[in-house]
């Protein structure tokens, strides 16, 4: 039985055609599910509350409830280091967010966070094993 159709006669294509995907739209955001999380975060008072908790010296403190924010929309997103932040300030993200941080601001802001035992309790650093809260510093 003889075969005629292109296949069998070593005339087919392996080669994909070239093609290409744009995403450059100013609206297009790549996580939508950030928009009803960071909604149901300021109903819930996340913002506020950590502007109100938050005591971080000198101006790497200053709007800490937003950073906040950013630093939890950018983890539920897919950010894994302080550099990754930088997802938060691609395209139409700037619409989700009223302030999108570098990612070094958001670095510092964090680095300025310190642990000090309550009066009374000095630090201990002798754990073999090693903490497992900074609290556990703490005699």
């Amino acid at each position: 039985m003889r075969r005629t159709d292109s296949i069998a006669h070593g005339r087919a294509s392996h080669t994909a055609a070239a093609s290409s995907a744009v995403f450059d739209d100013p609206n297009l955001v790549s996580s939508a599910g950030l928009v009803p999380l960071l909604a149901l975060a300021e109903s819930a008072g996340l913002r506020r509350l950590a502007g109100e908790q938050l005591s971080v010296p000198t101006d790497k403190g200053a709007n800490a409830g937003l950073k906040v924010a950013s630093l939890v929309a950018g983890m539920v997103a897919g950010a894994d280091s302080i550099d990754d932040m930088a997802l938060l300030r691609h395209g139409g993200m700037g619409k989700v967010f009223t302030s999108a941080y570098a990612p070094s601001t958001l670095g510092s802001f964090l680095r300025a966070f310190t642990f000090r035992c309550p009066p009374g309790r000095p630090p201990q650093w002798q754990s073999p094993v090693g903490p497992t809260s900074p609290a556990d510093h703490c005699t």
